[in-house]
């Protein structure tokens, strides 16, 4: 099992994040089963749940597969753009276990870590019980009492008692007779109303709120639903209108209008017997009295030998209409259309043709005819450029991942311009844009022609994938003395055989300053190291090429060129870059170097054969003397030379 990794970058090799990878048997093409990408053949994991890995915000996407071959399809996130790889995963056999290490000194003692996270808050505690209930507030005052009922009646007198007879002596008075009896007592009268109540006290205060109680989790049940109450009674119907009187079902009467200037409206009926409705169309039928005019939608039935037709100039209406032809030069003959060939909008100025191919033929020799032109007829003013028509190409792509048909278009067209620069150029240009799954458009390359206030270039030629107003966005150059890059243009080649945007490019060839080529990107911590070769041999036991670097070569007594060597002296720390200094010099007669010469070391019993001019170190010099034949088996370091027969000390 192996594991793969890459990062999607865009077009300036930024991470792109949200892209994804999808993973498909090279063989079949079928979708891959694939796993995390920390799995091993010793310790799988559980197969990941799709073969579609998403990248991370750093643009990273990883996985792990088992050994073979895969197509990978790559998608950059929202650019929309993607490409396909292809890749063969080999974990390889486990090489023998290399000797341990000597364990390195300790490492100083780590920080205090930091602090750890709050703990979750606790359970609620239980509902406490209610508290008692407050005292009962002081009862109101009692109301005003009513009035007195009315006093009944007096009871009839009772009827006066009999005389009692007069006594012999008249100066005694007799006895008093007896009272008569009391009269019936009158009714009682009614009982007044009641005096209003009085108001009520205030409420005693509150008692204390008890502890909360327990949170029960189970709700009461829910009380029974009370019957509907009944219906009300329904509404008195209104009275029925009064019917209309009958119209006369077999005559109308008829004015002749010659003269009104209004839109009517032609009757008919849906049958030739019978009492009808009598009907008009509002929208499909219209009459003017005035003019003449019958106004209708469609027409059936043959106008024999039409010579004229009624023309309205129609540039507004936003809808497919569609031309109309026949079949030869003259003649009376039937109008036709192709409805699913050529269509036309008047207010949008499309033209719209289906199928194909279309042929245009003429009699061209050797000289220049159009064929197709796409004119844009409105002359120019200051500030106001007047482009072409574009000739639009549009096709539809299957997206993989997505498994969608998403729209594909390009568009080409001649665009003019008038900015600054203009003064001392004049161009246009032929712009190439495109659109991917609907998004806007955007310029993917451009050509200009060149022509100077003096002079005309007709060679020249720029390519650009910017703006291309601006001059400084012209990507090549290319007339009659060569091809030339932007200054800051690179040659770059991609790490993979397909050169796409999300593939990385690790060989660039800038312009540095004049006259100087640099090999790597821009400055980087760390830069990469670089390497320049020469082609390689091929076979068995071929000989390598030389390799010649050759320097600048004068003319007649002229000083030849010279090879020179730099490096740079570190400087005091900072992010200041250092200054070359020249170390090593080849001129046409002597070879300089400003820094020591260091030759190859070993003992006496290990020098190479040699030859005439070779120089080396010795570090077992026995006795040496300058000039002597070197002997081994001694402690001296010394340089030697080769005298063409022997290695002697000097």
């Amino acid at each position: 099992m192996e594991r793969y990794q890459w990062i999607l970058r865009d077009t300036e090799g930024r991470p792109v994040s949200g892209g994804t990878i999808a993973v498909f048997v090279a063989s079949t093409n079928v979708p891959a089963t694939i796993y995390p990408a920390n799995s091993t053949d010793e310790n799988p994991a559980t197969p990941l749940g799709s073969h579609v890995v998403t990248a991370g915000s750093d643009g990273l996407v990883q996985f792990a597969a088992q050994n073979g071959s895969y197509n990978l399809y790559f998608t950059a996130g929202d650019t929309g753009s993607w490409y396909e790889r292809w890749v063969h995963l080999y974990d390889g056999t486990t090489g023998a276990t290399g000797a341990t290490g000597a364990t390195g000194a300790t490492g100083p003692q780590g920080g205090v870590g930091a602090q750890g996270p709050v703990g979750a808050t606790g359970a609620d505690g239980a509902t406490g019980a209610t508290g008692a209930t407050g005292p009962t507030g002081p009862t109101g005052a009692q109301g005003v009492a009513g009035p007195t009922g009315a006093a009944g009646a007096t009871g009839a007198t009772g009827a006066t008692g009999a005389t009692g007879a007069t006594g012999a002596d008249s100066s005694v008075p007799g006895p008093t007779g007896a009272t008569g009896a009391t009269g019936l007592s009158g009714y009682q009268g009614s009982t007044g109303p009641t005096g209003p109540t009085g108001p009520t006290g205030p409420t005693g205060p509150t008692g204390a709120t008890g502890a909360t109680g327990a949170d029960s989790t189970v709700a009461g049940p829910t009380g029974a639903t009370g019957p509907t109450g009944p219906t009300g009674p329904t509404g008195p119907t209104g009275a029925t209108g009064a019917t209309g009187s009958s119209g006369s079902t077999s005559a109308v009467t008829i004015t002749d209008d010659t003269t009104t200037n209004a839109t009517m409206y032609p009757t008919w009926v849906t049958a030739n017997t019978g009492d009808l409705p009598v009907k008009v169309s509002s929208t499909k039928i219209t009459f003017n009295p005035s003019t003449a005019t019958l106004t209708t939608t469609t027409f059936a039935g043959t106008a024999t030998n039409a010579v004229n037709s009624g023309i309205t100039d129609d540039t507004s209406t936003n809808a497919t209409m569609y031309p109309v032809w026949v079949t030869a030069a003259t003649g009376n003959l039937p109008l036709k259309v192709s409805s699913t060939d050529i269509t036309w909008n008047p207010s949008t100025n499309t033209l719209a043709l289906t199928g194909g191919p279309y042929t245009n033929t003429q009699a061209v020799g050797a000289s220049v005819v159009d064929g197709i032109v796409l004119q844009n007829t409105t002359a120019a003013t200051a500030s106001n450029q007047k482009w072409s028509p574009a000739q639009h190409f549009h096709g539809a792509a299957w997206a993989v991942t997505s498994a969608v048909s998403t729209d594909s278009d390009w568009r080409i067209q001649n665009v003019t311009s008038q900015t600054a620069f203009q003064s001392q150029f004049i161009g246009n240009f032929l712009l190439i844009t495109a659109s991917y799954g609907g998004v806007a458009y955007t310029n993917v390359a451009f050509f200009r022609r060149y022509a100077s206030t003096t002079s005309f270039n007709t060679s020249a030629l720029a390519f650009g994938n910017s703006d291309y107003t601006a001059p400084d966005n012209q990507v090549a150059w290319f007339d009659s003395t060569g091809a030339a890059l932007g200054s800051s243009i690179p040659l770059a080649w991609s790490s993979s055989a397909n050169p796409t945007a999300g593939n990385t490019k690790d060989l660039f060839l800038y312009r540095d300053a004049a006259a100087t080529l640099r090999m790597g990107a821009a400055a980087a911590n760390p830069p990469v190291a670089q390497t320049l070769s020469v082609q390689n041999a091929s076979g068995t036991n071929i000989a390598g090429a030389t390799w010649t670097l050759r320097g600048s070569r004068g003319t007649g007594a002229g000083a030849p060129g010279t090879l020179v060597f730099q490096t740079s002296t570190a400087i005091a720390s900072g992010t200041t870059l250092q200054t070359a200094t020249t170390r090593f010099t080849i001129s046409s007669t002597k070879v300089t170097s400003t820094l020591p010469i260091n030759f190859p070391q070993s003992t006496v019993a290990n020098l190479p054969a040699g030859a005439a001019g070779d120089r080396a170190f010795v570090t077992d010099a026995l006795g040496p003397a300058f000039g002597a034949a070197v002997v081994g088996g001694g402690a001296v370091g010394i340089p030697v030379y080769h005298d063409g027969t022997n290695w002697k000390v000097g």
